[in-house]
């Protein structure tokens, strides 16, 4: 719907279009994801947002104060943290997790489960620990 709303159709969401209204965090992360990635993240977040209300867990963002570091959602329940990154892609590299693998460093005594959610087909655990989980299963 909010593809049709910014009169953005398939094939510009194929190419990487990106519409005007749509403002990025960093110059980097528009080039790298387009307004693909934003309608993706904001699906994420929807479902992030209900599964958390009806568990009596809060979701937030984390950005460091200078902006350096950043973990897309948050999730913190019955003495349980959950870091969340979201990559429109179906694959995940190194850069994707250095965030996640920062915050577990920083703070080792808080057990921070860190998963990635991608547009994938495969759910797998990487081997630093950090479970990358397609989409299409959050509501399984």
């Amino acid at each position: 719907m909010s593809a049709r709303l910014l009169r953005i159709d398939a094939q510009q969401l194929i190419r990487g279009a990106r519409h005007p209204l749509i403002k990025a965090i960093s110059e980097k992360k528009v080039r790298k994801e387009g307004t693909i990635g934003r309608f993706f993240e904001a699906l994420v977040a929807l479902s992030l947002q209900t599964y958390s209300h009806v568990n009596n867990a809060e979701l937030s963002h984390f950005r460091t104060a200078n902006g350096d570091r950043e973990i897309d959602f948050i999730v913190e329940g019955d003495n349980a943290i959950v870091a969340v990154e979201v990559k429109s892609s179906a694959s995940v590299d190194s850069d994707d997790v250095k965030h996640l693998n920062w915050l577990a460093k920083k703070y080792p005594d808080y057990n921070i489960a860190r998963i990635i959610i991608t547009a994938g087909q495969n759910a797998y655990t990487r081997s630093d620990g950090i479970h990358v989980i397609p989409a299409i299963l959050l509501g399984a």
